[in-house]
């Protein structure tokens, strides 16, 4: 985690380096809920520098701009941790879900610092 937010969950911790999971990386996957609505999805990644939010039913109202955060779900986060931005929307005329894009908190480019969370 960073001032800015989640950046992933470490996978394999050795005595002077860890690998990380990022947020944007195709196997990763983060319960999350929208910051005004509370509403539930699942944050997912894209393997490129956006993610997509999973399980959002067509008829929510989300909008361009919402935050969006962890749910304190499935043991990984505590609650309420940014994970990032709501930055497009696609509503289908069929299907059940919204496709959602999601622009991470934190620039995962360019990290110097990180915060970790011992369970």
């Amino acid at each position: 985690v960073t001032n800015s937010g989640v950046i992933g969950q470490i996978i394999h911790a050795g005595p002077t380096t860890s690998k990380v999971l990022l947020t944007i990386d195709s196997r990763s996957a983060v319960d999350s809920l929208f910051q005004g609505s509370r509403l539930s999805g699942v944050v997912v990644g894209t393997g490129e520098k956006q993610c997509k939010i999973k399980f959002v039913p067509n008829t929510a109202e989300i909008k361009v701009g919402d935050r969006v955060l962890s749910s304190g779900l499935g043991g990984v986060f505590p609650k309420g941790l940014v994970i990032g931005t709501v930055s497009q929307i696609v509503r289908k005329k069929q299907g059940l879900f919204q496709e959602i894009t999601l622009t991470p908190s934190s620039d995962l480019s360019n990290l110097e610092e990180v915060l970790v969370f011992l369970s």
